[in-house]
């Protein structure tokens, strides 16, 4: 059985050796700036605060080493640059980009920046609890009413800005 710092330096080996990945990616990932500007945009729309500098660090390092946000069309390219640039609601306008047979490139940078919070210790978002029944109903009912202005407003940036 291998210690968890054993599988702790193998995660960090994975991440710092950049010698098995593509040339072309690394090209793509050379605008850290670019990154950092977008991680900052969509965690802002996520979590309505800017990152931890741990977690823009790790976003960047993600895109270095994962070719899923590489083979994109140039549409989906173009379109997360709009979000990023015009600074629109990218939680609204996400479920409006999704297709059946493939993840939106939005999409997947938006699950990629959950992933990465939901194991960051400062995103108390992730264990949020309530004991009172009454509290627990009209939360949930706020959150439907709030999700329903989120998806309308998504569709009409969608429509408003010709997002594809």
């Amino acid at each position: 059985m291998t210690s968890p710092d054993a599988k702790n330096r193998g995660v960090t080996t994975r991440l710092n050796d950049m010698s098995s990945v593509p040339s072309k990616v690394l090209d793509q990932t050379d605008d850290r700036d670019g990154l950092a500007k977008e991680v900052n945009h969509l965690h802002q729309s996520l979590f309505g605060r800017p990152p931890t500098a741990s977690v823009i660090e790790h976003y960047i390092q993600a895109h270095m080493i994962m070719p899923e946000l590489h083979d994109v069309h140039d549409a989906e390219v173009r379109t997360v640059r709009a979000v990023i640039e015009k600074k629109l609601d990218a939680i609204a306008v996400e479920p409006w980009l999704r297709d059946k047979n493939r993840h939106h490139l939005l999409s997947r940078k938006i699950f990629l920046l959950s992933y990465i919070s939901e194991c960051d210790a400062e995103h108390v978002e992730y264990n949020n609890h309530i004991e009172n029944r009454f509290i627990y109903f009209g939360v949930m009912l706020f959150e439907c009413a709030r999700a329903s202005f989120t998806m309308a407003k998504g569709l009409y940036l969608k429509v408003r800005h010709g997002l594809f």
